[in-house]
């Protein structure tokens, strides 16, 4: 029965799947078979997080609905959540290839562990308690474009933006994956010959009104449902004033985007290209520049020697200039997010910069058009009379370039996805590591409270200087800090100590939640001043019925 099931699905699509899967548990095993629990995840771990105050109207609805289908709260569980997440990207991978007719399956597989290792879905796992959902938001979008792209009917076109603007009423920072993806559709439609300008406009026009009508529907929706609720938009990462910037300042921030995509800035927080990847990735860029001079320079020569088709059929300078434009606007596609933020501003993080992995799709649709014969095939190129023999030998130069960068590219390919998973893998060692220190600290944190003179287990407890625990026997693994994806990105006593849900931690993973008193009462007294801090002996004492640690 499996057997009759996978066999209605084409080859190229199982192999995409099934490839999805292995490099996802490859690289995300770790975080699959152990619980890593910090920042956002220790505040959430019975939840979603916000949802309609932040304008994920769908991820309220997601969360509505699995709580009525499992008939319990959300948990933030890593084996379940994080098999739906791997799943979901698998799914969307297929769709993407069917989309960009990348047939090779070879291909398929190093393209399939780019998209599951790539370290945004790392840091997605670092937020396991929301990560099926955000996964679906991906799938949503990249589901929504293939809607949009094979379905050309109004039915179509519907399905397309309500499946887009839904994704985005997930998670906001995934409408550069929509957007990316809509523009590599555009490009391999204008790789291929025998496309006319009046095509060519129309696709823009179409795809530049699914987007404006995909947007629409999220406002609409987010309006409806802040009324709902009778609550407000939160000015959280500016949410509730996106769109209010002047075209000065847009203009500005597309030059970001372009100057992320070429020069990153080094912030390893936003750095989805740790380690050797970044000059990997600059490879890949020169790759597939040169993949795409080889075409156009076969476009334009076939352009010259053509003598049959359409009268309406762009040639020669025309097509190039028709291929040209859409890759100039590739740059500022995958790094939309710096168009939708200030970067000076906003937080932006791991999770949020997934389209840029995107990259690498452009270059398996390229090399997939060379293998196709299209760059420099014998319709492109057209040999006769007395200069035939200098044709065939440029052609042949042509095809030489073209064989060693598709060459170069797939080894470059490999290359990569074996240091996403060995990033991957360090990243989660990091994070068992900062887990053990965590937990060992706390614990002997919570021995020492109870273990202070006059200790009662009624009384009450404050935390003075609660985010500036240190601690001077406290190791500091400098070669831990080459991982900084959110949430992993703490260095030496900058671990959970000192986060924002430290005292989660404590009630989540040591057991220890007491009644917390009033710090602001106690710490002007002379004897709470007097108090070294946390270790020293001293800094934990019983003050007026109440045990103060100072940090």
């Amino acid at each position: 029965m499996i057997e009759t099931i996978t066999n209605k699905f084409k080859r190229t699509t199982r192999v995409a799947f099934l490839s999805t899967l292995i490099w996802g548990v490859l690289s995300h095993g770790m975080a699959l078979f152990n619980k890593f629990s910090f920042h956002d995840d220790l505040e959430n771990f019975y939840g979603v997080g916000n949802t309609y105050v932040l304008g994920r109207w769908m991820l309220g609805i997601c969360d509505d609905l699995g709580k009525k289908v499992f008939g319990s709260t959300h948990f933030s569980m890593p084996l379940f959540n994080g098999l739906w997440t791997i799943l979901a990207i698998a799914v969307a991978v297929c769709l993407l290839i069917e989309l960009l007719e990348i047939k090779n399956e070879w291909l398929i597989v190093l393209l399939s562990g780019v998209m599951a290792a790539f370290p945004s879905v790392t840091s997605l796992f670092g937020y396991i308690f929301t990560a099926p959902y955000y996964a679906m938001a991906i799938l949503g979008s990249i589901t929504g474009v293939y809607l949009l792209e094979k379905c050309r009917k109004w039915y179509g076109f519907l399905g397309g933006i309500v499946l887009i603007g839904a994704s985005v009423g997930i998670y906001q920072a995934y409408i550069p994956v929509a957007i990316t993806v809509m523009l590599l559709v555009f490009i391999q439609k204008s790789l291929k010959a025998g496309r006319t300008w009046k095509s060519y406009w129309l696709d823009a026009l179409y795809y530049v009104l699914a987007c404006g009508a995909f947007l629409l529907f999220y406002v609409a929706m987010n309006q409806l449902f802040l009324a709902i609720q009778g609550i407000s938009m939160s000015g959280y990462q500016g949410l509730s004033n996106m769109g209010d910037a002047t075209v000065m300042t847009y203009i500005n921030r597309i030059g970001v985007a372009y100057a992320e995509f070429f020069a990153p800035k080094a912030d390893l927080r936003t750095n989805m290209f740790p380690m050797a990847l970044g000059k990997y990735r600059y490879v890949a860029i020169v790759v597939l520049l040169v993949l795409l001079i080889c075409k156009m320079i076969a476009v334009v020569k076939a352009g010259k020697n053509a003598e049959q088709g359409s009268a309406d059929e762009v040639k020669g300078v025309s097509r190039l200039v028709q291929i040209l434009l859409p890759t100039l606007v590739f740059p500022m596609a995958a790094d939309f997010i710096y168009v939708m933020c200030d970067r000076e501003i906003s937080y932006i993080y791991g999770i949020m910069l997934y389209s840029q992995c995107l990259l690498f799709a452009f270059l398996a649709m390229t090399i997939q058009d060379i293998l196709n014969g299209c760059a420099c095939s014998q319709d492109d190129v057209m040999t006769s009379g007395q200069d035939s023999d200098e044709k065939a030998t440029s052609k042949k130069a042509g095809n030489a370039v073209a064989k060693y960068a598709t060459i170069l590219g797939a080894v470059l390919f490999l290359l990569m996805d074996i240091v996403f998973l060995h990033h991957d893998n360090a990243t989660y060692l990091k994070a068992d590591i900062m887990r053990s220190e965590a937990t060992s600290y706390f614990t002997t944190l919570v021995t020492r409270i109870k273990s202070v003179e006059g200790y009662d287990d009624s009384l009450p407890v404050v935390y003075l200087n609660e985010f500036k625990k240190s601690d001077e026997s406290f190791t500091n693994m400098g070669e831990l800090d080459q991982m900084q994806v959110a949430p992993f990105w703490y260095r030496g006593n900058a671990t959970v100590l000192n986060d924002s849900g430290w005292q989660g931690y404590m009630r989540i993973w040591v057991g220890y939640a007491p009644t917390l008193g009033d710090a602001n009462a106690l710490a002007e007294k002379p004897e709470v001043q007097a108090m070294p801090s946390y270790p020293d002996e001293g800094s934990i004492r019983v003050v007026d019925g109440t045990v103060v640690v100072k940090f």
